[in-house]
């Protein structure tokens, strides 16, 4: 086998963070919706995917993001949004600690937070 030697990546707390769109890719999903897949690197090394699907069920996610990163939009407003426009992209998120069914714990983004506005 051959690899690269690294630094590890030191693992993350719940809590919120800045990361940075290290890749960002369009798809589908299971259910034939348009997605993004986005890579995101944290400080220290980590990295976590998390996907934006363009479902009704999770049209409320995918509007929380496009606002965390900056972008403006009106309600009922119909936006496109290409992957190519997050790469690179700083985000602030939230993340907490999740078990699978198989008993593995993982890290996942649970929140987009928005920027703060100043008054």
């Amino acid at each position: 086998m051959k690899f690269t030697f690294s630094s590890r990546a030191k693992p993350l707390e719940p809590g919120i963070y800045q990361a940075i769109v290290v890749d960002a890719t369009e798809g589908m999903s299971n259910s034939g919706a348009d997605q993004i897949t986005l890579e995101l690197y944290f400080e220290g090394g980590m990295k976590i995917k998390d996907r934006l699907t363009a479902s009704e069920k999770a049209m409320w996610r995918v509007t929380q993001a496009f606002v965390a990163f900056g972008f403006t939009g009106k309600p009922g407003e119909s936006i496109e949004l290409d992957a190519a426009d997050l790469q690179g992209k700083s985000v602030t998120v939230r993340i907490d600690k999740k078990t699978n069914e198989m008993g593995k714990t993982f890290m996942e983004v649970v929140e987009y937070v928005a920027p703060s506005v100043p008054i």
